[in-house]
C-alpha cells in the first residue's frame, strides 16, 4: 500500500513539474511582451503615465483648436456686422468709422449742449401750451377800440360793485342792530315762551300729537273709546245670538291701516280659530248682522245711560239678502226678542222670505203712472 502511494505521489509530482515548467514558459512569454511595451521607460506605469499626458495635451490641443475656430467665426461675423453697421452710418468701412470716433471730451461736450438743447426746447414747449397763450393765439385780432368800450364798461361796473358794496355794508350794520333788538325781546318774551310751552303741550295731550302719545289718541277718543267698550260688550250679546256664538266685538286702540289717530277700532273675536281680526275680514251677510248687533249695543247703552228711556221704535234698512237661510232665522229671532218686549221693529226688504214673517207689511206697488202703497194687514 505505502509502495502504491509512493507510485502515485512520484506521478502526481511529475505532473505538477509539468505544470511549472507551463507555468514558467507562459510567465517568460508574458514578460517578453511587457518588455516589448514598455519599451524605453522603466516600467509600464510609468509608460500608461507618459501616455497619459501625451493625450491630455493632445486633448488640450483640440480644445484651443476648437475655441480658435470660434472665435475665429464670431470675429468674422462681427466684422460683417461692423462693417455693415459702419455703411448703415454712412462710412465707407469700418476703418473711417475708426477714425471719426470722437474723443472723451469732444463726446462730453457734444452731450451737454444737447442736454441743454432738450432742456430749452421742453420749456419753450411748456410755456407753448399754456392755456392762455393758446387761446391767445386762437382769439381774433385785437381791437383796440372795443377793448377800450370794455375797459370802461368796466369801470362803470367797478364803480356800482364799489357802491353796492357800501349799501350791504350799511344793511349789515342795520342788520346787527335790528339783531340785537330781537335778542332783547326774545329775552323779554321768554317767560311767555315757557308759558306757551307748557300750555303747547297740553293741547297736544289733548289733540292727541304730543310726542308721549304713541298712538295719537286725543281726548275726546279716550273718553268715548271707555263708552265704545260698553257697546262693545253689549253688542256682542246680540252678536253671539246671530253668528250661533262664533262672533264677539271687542275694542281696539290700535290704528286702523290708513289711520292717522287710533282709539275708536273694534275687532272681530272668532270663537272658532281663537284670534282677533279687522271688521273688514267679514263677509257681506256677516257685516250686516255684525253692524245690527252693534246698533242694538248701542241703543241698549243710550237707555242705560239715560236713566232706563228705551228706544221703543227700530228701522233696518235693506243687508238680509245677503244672509244665508240660517243666519236669517237667527237675525229674525233676535229682532223678535225685540219686538215680543214691546218694541215696534220695522224692515225694509225686497227678500219674499220675509213678508211670512212680519205681522203687518206695507207693500210698494209700482205701475204705469207710479207707485202706490198698500197696506197689508194679516185678518
Amino acid at each position: 500500500d505505502l509502495a502504491g502511494r509512493v507510485a502515485a505521489a512520484a506521478a502526481a509530482r511529475e505532473q505538477a513539474d509539468a505544470a511549472g515548467s507551463r507555468v514558467a514558459e507562459r510567465a517568460d512569454g508574458l514578460r517578453e511582451r511587457v518588455d516589448r511595451a514598455r519599451g524605453d521607460d522603466p516600467s509600464v506605469a510609468a509608460r500608461r503615465d507618459r501616455l497619459r499626458a501625451w493625450a491630455d495635451a493632445a486633448e488640450g490641443v483640440l480644445d484651443a483648436r476648437r475655441g480658435l475656430a470660434d472665435a475665429s467665426v464670431t470675429a468674422d461675423r462681427a466684422t460683417a456686422a461692423a462693417a455693415t453697421a459702419a455703411r448703415a452710418a454712412g462710412f465707407d468701412d469700418v476703418i473711417d468709422c475708426v477714425r471719426a470716433v470722437l474723443s472723451r471730451e469732444q463726446t462730453d461736450a457734444y452731450t451737454a449742449a444737447l442736454r441743454a438743447r432738450d432742456d430749452e426746447l421742453a420749456a419753450v414747449t411748456k410755456r407753448l401750451e399754456d392755456g392762455a397763450l393758446v387761446a391767445a393765439a386762437a382769439a381774433p385780432e385785437p381791437q383796440p377800440e372795443t377793448a377800450a368800450a370794455l375797459l370802461e364798461l368796466a369801470r362803470a361796473d367797478e364803480a356800482d360793485a364799489v357802491r353796492t358794496l357800501a349799501h350791504a355794508e350799511e344793511a349789515v350794520r342795520a342788520l346787527d342792530g335790528i339783531a340785537a333788538e330781537l335778542d332783547a325781546h326774545l329775552a323779554t318774551a321768554a317767560p311767555v315762551h315757557e308759558r306757551f310751552a307748557v300750555l303747547d303741550g297740553l293741547s297736544r295731550c289733548l289733540d292727541g300729537t304730543g310726542g308721549e302719545n304713541s298712538r295719537r289718541m286725543p281726548l275726546s277718543a279716550f273718553v268715548l273709546a271707555a263708552r265704545l267698550e260698553q257697546v262693545a260688550e253689549a253688542a256682542s250679546l246680540r252678536l253671539a245670538q246671530m253668528s250661533a256664538g262664533r262672533y264677539a266685538l271687542v275694542h281696539s286702540d290700535v290704528a286702523e291701516k290708513g289711520a292717522r289717530r287710533a282709539g275708536l277700532a273694534l275687532q272681530v273675536v272668532d270663537a272658532w280659530t281663537g284670534q282677533r281680526r279687522d271688521t273688514a275680514s267679514l263677509s257681506g251677510g256677516e257685516s250686516f248682522y255684525t253692524s245690527l248687533a252693534l246698533a242694538l249695543g248701542l241703543a241698549d247703552v243710550v237707555s242705560a245711560e239715560s236713566g232706563g228711556t228705551t228706544i221703543e221704535t227700530l228701522f233696518v234698512d235693506e243687508g238680509f239678502g245677503s244672509l244665508d237661510e240660517d243666519t236669517l232665522e237667527e237675525v229674525m229671532d233676535v229682532l223678535d226678542d225685540l219686538r215680543s218686549g214691546g218694541r215696534v221693529v220695522g224692515l225694509v226688504s225686497h227678500v219674499a222670505d220675509l213678508r211670512d214673517r212680519m205681522p203687518a207689511r206695507l207693500e210698494v206697488v209700482k205701475g204705469r203712472t207710479g207707485s202706490t202703497l198698500r197696506l197689508a194687514v194679516p185678518a
